[in-house]
């Protein structure tokens, strides 16, 4: 059995070895990704997951954020999906193809954004199974946790506007934390908007969420880095965007 990142598969029965079985395989999957995936990339490419009954498939799970792997609450009023506001994205094919595909499919699809602007979709038969697929394969191909940036046509996060988002934050982007400061930072991976996390010169955090607004959340996790001894606390983070001043 061969697959691809996608979840797009073929299998080869009764070759005369596993060699053959191997490689029939893969050229049947990679016909079929070529056939069904509008835009290939490299990392669709098919890689052997079993022969015979022995599972081959040497990666490790891929990170992900806590369940349930999104905030509880959504903007309100809901924010709708356009292709040219998507933060992060790099050059203009990237935002063609959403226009192209992800606008107009109609099955259960879930944008992800990872680290260094990296972008994943791809269609599901469920909104859970496109949540967590999506969310898999990013994790898979960064190494880090991504963020589910919308579902369907819903945007699910606020984009900071008082400061310029540079990149996905995730918890490894801080160094040095005790058990407590990290668990912290897992919880706000789903932690509701507005949040933010700031950060001082002596690894002191500042993290809250929910707030009503990005300046509020800004200066109250400043006063949390504060209140907790930090020393020259800036802000690090704005929802799931590590940012940088405007």
């Amino acid at each position: 059995m061969a697959i691809n990142v996608r979840g797009i598969f073929a299998v080869a029965t009764r070759r005369v070895d596993d060699p053959t079985a191997r490689r029939i395989a893969i050229e049947e999957c990679n016909k079929a990704v070529h056939r069904e995936v509008p835009i290939v990339r490299a990392i669709d490419r098919c890689m052997t997951y079993a022969v015979g009954n022995n599972v081959v498939w040497s990666y490790r799970t891929p990170p992900l954020p806590p369940p349930p792997y999104v905030p509880a609450a959504r903007p309100s009023p809901p924010i709708p999906f356009d292709p040219a506001t998507v933060s992060l994205l790099m050059g203009g094919n990237a935002r063609s193809n959403l226009a192209d595909h992800y606008m107009k499919s109609n099955r259960k699809r879930a944008l992800v954004l990872g680290r260094d602007h990296f972008d994943w979709w791809s269609p599901s038969e469920t909104e859970a199974d496109a949540i967590k697929r999506n969310l898999q394969v990013c994790g898979h191909l960064t190494g880090r946790p991504c963020v589910v940036y919308s579902i369907e046509e819903e945007v699910l996060v606020r984009t900071p506007q008082l400061h310029k988002a540079i990149n996905i934050f995730t918890p490894q982007a801080v160094t040095n934390l005790d058990t407590r400061q990290q668990e912290a930072l897992e919880r706000y991976l789903v932690a509701n908007d507005w949040r933010a996390i700031a950060l001082a010169r002596n690894g002191r955090l500042g993290i809250v969420s929910g707030r009503s607004s990005e300046s509020t959340a800004v200066n109250d996790a400043v006063g949390e880095c504060a209140r907790a001894g930090g020393t020259e606390c800036a802000v690090l983070a704005v929802g799931p965007f590590v940012v940088a001043p405007k």
